[in-house]
């Protein structure tokens, strides 16, 4: 391993945009709190063929800086201590570590992943500046990179995270005298401020109280989630692990073909088997209700337009207990689950996690990070399956081969899968908590998970053509 690559103080970063002087939007507050007690950052993992110049890297970082407001803040508390704000750093960089990781026989994936479980476990230190730190990984031997970009949750998610990467890519394959001056970018509004009216619930109390007694009532008709035998949620040191699946080429596509046919998409179809994975891992023939979580990009239930750069986190959770028993099949369960969050999301369920009563609390008091951690313990065991779909090309470095995502699973999450699809290869890193699970759970799970997703792909024959894989993932 080298040591840690970081731009010295002549390197500081050109003159920057505009300032993200601001206060935390509540998911972003959420997040900044949630990371205290259980670490929440997450990596955006690029695999190339071909080594990076870790020079190139750096001066990509501080150009792509001196554009992106969020990429110069930490976080303080306000002056009052009422909550946070965002405070700029001028003369903080981003470090990049660099290191040469020898590949054995299980491939380039698994030889990172210890790299990114690091990652993963590594929290930003209270008050640190930024809130973002990359890793590049080299193999010589097998003509390998591996550009991992870590960002705090409270300053992007997914989609953002995956742009983020886009550019940087983009910019360490454009010489520097090309670069020409950073482009002039205004932060985007916070999240809840580009709410549509309706669903901001700060002017609507009446109609707050009645969409949180909908959910009340939905959730005692489903049932209390059952507990996961194989999955102990005990007070510990975080201890993040991470596996990878890919599925490409006539996998995809049939894959693919299969949930269109049936009118779904392939998020359905993915959150489906991750259910029935854990269902069949219970080992019973008995009905079992289980708790999935839906990532949701609020950027597609918003007011106005909101482009995924600049950087920010515009991301919210749906929650839902689904019935399984032995009959269950994917296709029926992958319906009930599209269409729920498809109903959840039209009533404004994602605007509403941000403004509950328990987080409502919680956020109120930011100094009180143990009844924080407290009302974190007390959400039952569940899974969650987040897909940012179909990427977009790094138009001018054709060695990229696939970029994913990681986020550590928060501690009442058995597992946190999360799927992209990059030139026709999906990539799925389950995210998982090694000190929660008994051994060898996560394999098994995941294991089941891909048999399922088998049958689905053998139930059509081979598609003609390609074209069915541009929006593999679709979120729903």
């Amino acid at each position: 391993m080298t040591p840690v690559q970081s731009t010295s103080p002549d390197q500081a970063c050109p003159s920057p945009a505009s300032s993200a002087d601001r206060i935390l939007d509540p998911a972003e507050a959420y997040f900044h709190m949630l990371d205290q007690v259980s670490t929440m950052n997450f990596v955006v993992v690029v695999e190339r063929a071909g080594p990076l110049d870790p020079g190139r890297v750096s001066e990509a970082l501080l150009h792509l800086q001196a554009e992106e407001p969020l990429l110069r803040v930490g976080i303080a508390l306000t002056a009052d201590a009422t909550g946070f704000r965002f405070v700029e750093s001028p003369g903080a960089t981003i470090p990049l570590e660099v290191a040469h990781v020898r590949v054995d026989s299980r491939g380039v994936l698994a030889a990172w992943a210890p790299w990114i479980e690091r990652q993963l476990k590594r929290p930003f230190p209270p008050g640190s500046a930024p809130l973002a730190r990359c890793t590049l990984l080299q193999s010589g031997a097998q003509q390998k990179a591996c550009l991992a970009v870590t960002l705090h949750h409270s300053i992007a998610d997914g989609r953002s995270g995956a742009e983020i990467v886009r550019r940087l890519l983009n910019r360490v394959a454009t010489p520097v005298a090309e670069l020409g001056p950073p482009i002039q970018r205004a932060p985007v509004p916070p999240m809840h401020s580009v709410f549509p009216s309706q669903f901001r619930w700060a002017d609507h109390p009446g109609a707050l109280r009645a969409a949180a007694g909908v959910l009340m009532r939905e959730s005692a008709l489903s049932g209390q989630p059952n507990a996961l035998p194989w999955f102990v949620k005990t007070p510990h040191t975080r201890d993040p692990r991470l596996l990878w699946t890919v599925i490409d080429g006539e996998r995809l596509m049939r894959l693919t073909a299969s949930a269109r046919s049936r009118g779904l998409t392939v998020h359905s179809v993915l959150t489906a088997a991750q259910l029935l994975s854990q269902y069949r891992l219970l080992g019973t023939d008995q009905r079992a209700n289980l708790l999935l979580t839906c990532p949701v990009d609020m950027r597609q239930h918003s007011s106005v337009p909101v482009d995924v750069a600049p950087t920010a986190v515009y991301a919210s959770n749906l929650y839902a207990t689904y019935a399984v028993d032995a009959r269950t099949d994917v296709f029926t369960l992958a319906k009930q689950v599209m269409t729920r969050t498809r109903e959840q999301a039209a009533r404004g369920d994602a605007h509403l996690f941000f403004s509950s009563r328990e987080v409502s609390k919680a956020l109120a008091a930011p100094s009180d990070l143990a009844a924080f951690a407290r009302m974190v313990a007390n959400v039952p065991h569940g899974s969650v399956l987040s897909a940012v779909g179909l990427l977009p090309v790094v138009e001018l470095d054709p060695e990229v081969q696939s970029i994913s995502f990681a986020i550590c699973s928060a501690p009442h999450h058995a597992l946190f899968s999360a799927a992209s699809t990059y030139m026709g290869r999906m990539v799925i890193s389950t995210a998982y908590d090694d000190n929660n699970l008994v051994p060898g759970t996560a394999e098994r799970l995941i294991q089941l998970m891909e048999q399922v997703l088998d049958d689905v792909a053998a139930s059509v024959p081979a598609p003609a053509s390609t074209n069915c894989v541009g929006s593999a993932v679709a979120t729903s």
